[in-house]
């Protein structure tokens, strides 16, 4: 008698996925627009070109989530008198300055931490200080609507714990900053900085602009969507948990 076939289950990563990319927030992040070139009257964001990082590309993720910057577009350059035309800039100019909205982490006299934590912070930590509980608002009532009115200390919670469980790692990857001193005993190679790594054209495809701008919009869209399963989890399975 023949066995039969085992359903297969999809494992627990696609589902949280599947939750999250029907989320109307994703949307947001869907319908990214990444210039090279800026034009006159255009609301921008702006960062470097070249080769991208998981922390800018975070950044920028993060921002889009909000409704102040829903439209605006992705400068990616380097070019000094283009970029003092953004509104805000991530991980380029060589400047932090929360009340003018520049956050960059390259400087040496840079050593900014999110209290309590020691990691240095990136461009994705930095935004997420100054803008992480909006962003969490966002996205923890897109996930659940009214979660935080009916959730006193929720919020700060949150911001605690997606710092801790997830943001953390990302600074301490871009600052070249080891998960721990010594010897390690094996290497994980498929942390989210790798993957968005991984996004960037190899030596031997298309590295023109159009082309990175491209691959630099799909990490952007994978470093949100993994941000959002993050925070979705805890809204409506870690939280009804502890209540």
């Amino acid at each position: 008698t023949e066995r039969p076939l085992k359903r297969s289950r999809p494992d627990a990563s696609s589902m949280s996925f599947s939750r999250v990319a029907a989320l109307p927030l994703m949307a947001r992040l869907n319908s990214l627009s990444v210039v090279s070139t800026s034009v006159d009257g255009a609301k921008l964001i702006g960062t470097h070109s070249g080769s991208f990082h998981c922390d800018e590309a975070l950044a920028i993720a993060m921002l889009k989530m909000l409704p102040r910057f829903q439209e605006h577009q992705i400068l990616r350059t380097r070019a000094s008198d283009q970029l003092s035309g953004c509104e805000l800039v991530v991980d380029v100019g060589a400047e932090y300055d929360a009340d003018s909205l520049r956050f960059d982490h390259h400087q040496r006299s840079f050593d900014g931490v999110l209290e309590p934590f020691a990691t240095k912070l990136s461009s994705a930590g930095l935004v997420y200080k100054h803008f992480g509980r909006q962003v969490l608002t966002e996205v923890a009532n897109g996930c659940r609507e009214g979660v935080l009115d009916d959730s006193e200390g929720l919020l700060e919670l949150l911001y605690e714990r997606v710092y801790r469980k997830f943001m953390e790692h990302i600074d301490g990857i871009d600052n070249g900053i080891e998960v721990a001193d010594g010897k390690l005993h094996y290497v994980v190679s498929t942390t989210l900085s790798q993957r968005v790594g991984a996004l960037n054209p190899r030596w031997n495809e298309d590295r023109s602009e159009a082309a990175t701008n491209a691959a630099f919009e799909q990490a952007v869209v994978l470093t949100g969507q993994e941000f959002v399963a993050v925070v979705e989890g805890l809204v409506n399975s870690w939280w009804p948990a502890r209540s």
